[in-house]
């Protein structure tokens, strides 16, 4: 959930789709034309006008091949430039990008690279006893980092690994 002037936005990432919900701010709602779902103090939701076209205004329907396993994490983020970030990773440690413009339409989705070099997977798959996946991410965050928006991972082998997602 974040705010920006005048607004409320939520950003609901799912497994197939990501939304950007936005509801009008508290402070930007007439009193006078309280809907009848106010309080007795005039105390009006946000969510109050909510239906199914406030989920479908700012949408992505994500696919993904039928072979690649479901995304099972997520992460989101709002800009300043009002642009929302949704990263998703699944249990192969496979990450995706998915950056909604302001502007509705302009969806960029894109593939973030490996965490690992090839020689270390080899290396890794030389002398690993199982053949589980120890740099993929079990846990995701975006923040800005120096004034750079980057998904930050803790992973199963316990490294913490960086993203730039500014390119």
């Amino acid at each position: 959930v974040h705010e920006s002037w005048g607004h409320v936005i939520v950003l609901v990432p799912t497994v197939a789709s990501v939304h950007r919900l936005c509801f009008p701010h508290p402070t930007r709602m007439d009193k006078s034309t309280a809907p009848p779902s106010a309080d007795e103090d005039g105390v009006m939701s946000i969510l109050s006008e909510a239906g199914v076209h406030t989920a479908r205004d700012y949408e992505y329907q994500l696919s993904f091949p039928s072979t690649a396993p479901l995304p099972h994490l997520a992460a989101s983020y709002y800009t300043p430039e009002e642009e929302s970030v949704f990263v998703y990773c699944n249990n192969q440690g496979s990450l995706t990008c998915v950056r909604m413009e302001q502007m509705r339409g302009m969806t960029f989705v894109t593939q973030l690279s490996s965490p690992s070099n090839y020689l270390g997977r080899v290396w890794t798959s030389l002398t690993s006893r199982t053949a589980e996946n120890r740099d993929q991410p079990f846990s995701i965050v975006i923040t800005p980092v120096a004034g750079t928006l980057m998904l930050v991972a803790i992973c199963k082998d316990h490294k913490l690994r960086l993203w730039n997602l500014q390119s």
